[in-house]
């Protein structure tokens, strides 16, 4: 069995359900979830976004869902600050601590 307490895990893409995310974090200590421009059409990665904490939570950068310019990652954050009722400011400070804990782990 695998100590997991001390390992730093990432659902990148992330494109599931609140229950989804939910179990993840039931069974993981720590995992973060990329969210990415499929926030604009994909209900369920909606509720998802309001469900997972901004502390669990980073902007998705990077393939299959790469987002086509830095403005578009903005947006990204913008949506989710609307879901959360968040200034975006918010959104885009967390998700950045969380990105560099995340490269430094």
């Amino acid at each position: 069995m695998l100590d997991m307490e001390d390992h730093l895990f990432h659902r990148h893409c992330f494109t599931g359900s609140v229950s989804e995310a939910d179990e993840w974090m039931k069974n993981l200590l720590i995992v973060v979830f990329w969210i990415s421009p499929k926030i604009y059409t994909d209900r369920s990665v909606q509720n998802a976004a309001r469900f997972i904490s901004l502390e669990r939570m980073i902007l998705e950068t990077d393939s299959p869902y790469l987002a086509a310019s830095p403005a578009e990652t903005v947006d990204v954050a913008r949506k989710v600050a609307k879901l959360k009722a968040l200034p975006i400011e918010d959104v885009l400070m967390s998700t950045s601590i969380n990105a560099t804990r995340l490269y430094e782990h």
